[in-house]
């Protein structure tokens, strides 16, 4: 979309995901139940997620695992960095 910065593409739903695939890989249906979300914001942030080079599916029998790419896992890495200094007091 013209005008808007990755994160605001990725949204809070993809930096849930990203937070998620970072403590392990999930499958589609994880998403969802974990992160409350609907089919519709998890499916949109997969593929902002997927386009970005941040996250890689992979086949395994009929299921489709999710996990970060390199380059998913320094961001999720610094995320989750940034939520540790922030829980400081």
């Amino acid at each position: 979309m013209p005008g808007m910065t990755m994160l605001e593409e990725v949204g809070e739903t993809g930096l849930k995901i990203l937070l998620f695939l970072y403590q392990r890989r999930a499958k589609f249906t994880d998403f969802k139940k974990d992160l409350g979300a609907g089919n519709e914001a998890v499916y949109r942030a997969v593929l902002i997620l997927e386009r970005h080079g941040l996250i890689i599916e992979r086949r395994e029998g009929k299921k489709r695992m999710f996990e970060l790419s390199e380059k998913g896992k320094k961001v999720a890495e610094k995320m989750n960095e940034a939520e540790k200094i922030l829980a400081e007091k």
